[in-house]
């Protein structure tokens, strides 16, 4: 709860405020059930989950059976996978050459471009989202900041935690 409590008070919005205070007064039984908000926490980096999205469960539900149905919904919604791997090794290679220095976005969005085949990023945000993502599903293996993104594991270790993440939060195996 407490992932999902700080995002939410560092990124406020409209509704937030009595959403996050109904959750801290409440024992969760007439707001969310705490297995759904479990759920939520865990799908919020797989999904992307940004606070737009999150604003459409704060403005839609206010039961728990509400919330389990948009949390069902978003479960169920594909996604298009990032190219994980190739952002791995682009920070990887850039903190190689650089003495394992954290990567500023605009660097690590160059060197994306310059792969083959390139991958385009619009904008430092969009990678900036991506690698948060990363971080919320490897958080050991790798930090993302708002300005940079490092890897404390090799690649091959952070990849094997983020398909870990994603197989366990989809069910596959």
């Amino acid at each position: 709860m407490c992932a999902l409590v700080d995002h939410i008070r560092n990124h406020p919005f409209y509704g937030a405020e009595k959403f996050v205070e109904r959750l801290l007064r409440s024992s969760f039984e007439d707001t969310m059930w705490t297995a759904d908000l479990a759920r939520l926490v865990q799908l919020r980096p797989i999904k992307r989950l940004g606070l737009e999205k999150l604003r459409g469960l704060l403005q839609t539900c206010s039961l728990p059976e509400e919330c389990k149905e948009w949390i069902d919904k978003v479960e169920k919604e594909s996604i298009a996978t990032p190219p994980w791997e190739k952002i791995i090794n682009a920070i990887h290679a850039l903190q190689q050459e650089f003495d394992q220095a954290a990567v500023e976005y605009g660097s690590l969005r160059v060197a994306l471009s310059k792969e083959t085949p390139p991958y385009k990023v619009n904008t430092n945000d969009e990678l900036m989202d991506l690698c948060k993502a990363m971080a919320g599903m490897a958080p050991y293996e790798i930090t993302a900041t708002d300005r940079t993104v490092e890897l404390n594991q090799s690649p091959e270790n952070v990849l094997k935690a983020i398909e870990s993440a994603t197989m366990h939060s989809t069910g596959k195996k």
